[in-house]
């Protein structure tokens, strides 16, 4: 039986001066090696990030006596100590964004980070796919197209 403690630190990155991202509640998964080893789960609240703006988390996860065989337990220690191992994380969330008086509704996005061992996190970024379900048009909450009348 084997357990885990993660943390992990990630950034987002806002650039634009007129659109606000609204992220909504995400589900975070990591795991380990390729054997994808259980490195636990943890759910991050949602957050509004603003214009111009960024927003560092800090992802911590855990995970209590896992059961893992042997072979591979010595593996995955073998591969931290050498600073090779690799972690993968899955992040399922919803994201809309806000430009002036038009808000679209979230949209489910699925982020699939990993492929850079603990050594290269230095210099590398971590390769990610992103996924977006598919929209459908109540997913854009458009009230008017025109700007808001003068009183």
């Amino acid at each position: 039986m084997t357990s885990f403690n993660e943390t992990m630190k990630t950034e987002e990155r806002n650039l634009n001066e007129n659109i606000i991202y609204h992220f909504g509640e995400s589900k975070v998964e990591t795991t380990a090696g390729d054997d994808e080893v259980n490195l636990g789960s943890t759910t991050l609240p949602e957050f509004t990030q603003g214009k111009e703006n960024t927003t560092s988390l800090e992802i911590e996860t855990s995970v209590n006596n896992e059961l893992i065989e042997d072979g591979i337990e010595s593996k995955i220690l073998d591969q931290f100590t050498t600073k090779k191992l690799k972690v993968d994380m899955d992040v399922k969330t919803s994201i809309g964004i806000g430009v002036e008086w038009v808000k679209t509704g979230l949209l489910g996005v699925e982020v699939l980070c990993g492929g850079v061992t603990l050594k290269e996190t230095n210099n590398e970024m971590p390769r990610c796919i992103i996924s977006l379900k598919e929209l459908k048009p109540d997913d854009l909450h458009l009230p008017c197209l025109l700007p808001p009348h003068p009183p």
